[in-house]
């Protein structure tokens, strides 16, 4: 038979609740804010697709809507790295 004897559970500290509420509302919006680039990049894509398929694109608007897909990605990747950054310190600070 054991004879340890378990502890109750206690409440988190306030500040730490407040923290995992501040980090879900920062990933709640970061996934929206995906969610949105990524509808932009697969429209671009369909143009360019739907171009390429008529025989009907000129190289410069190709080379623009190419740009275009580039510059969401880049968003996407700085706003990944900005979330990795913040989550990162969220979790130091509650250590």
């Amino acid at each position: 038979m054991n004879d340890t004897k378990t502890k109750p559970l206690s409440a988190p500290a306030p500040e730490i609740i407040s923290d995992a509420l501040a980090t879900d509302a920062f990933i709640s919006q970061l996934l929206h804010d995906f969610k949105n680039q990524l509808g932009g990049v697969k429209l671009y894509a369909a143009v360019l697709k739907k171009s390429l398929a008529s025989d009907s694109l000129d190289v410069s608007e190709g080379i623009a809507i190419c740009e275009k897909i580039i510059q969401q990605i880049d968003v996407l990747t700085a706003r990944t790295k900005e979330a990795t950054q913040s989550i990162k310190a969220s979790v130091v600070r509650n250590a």
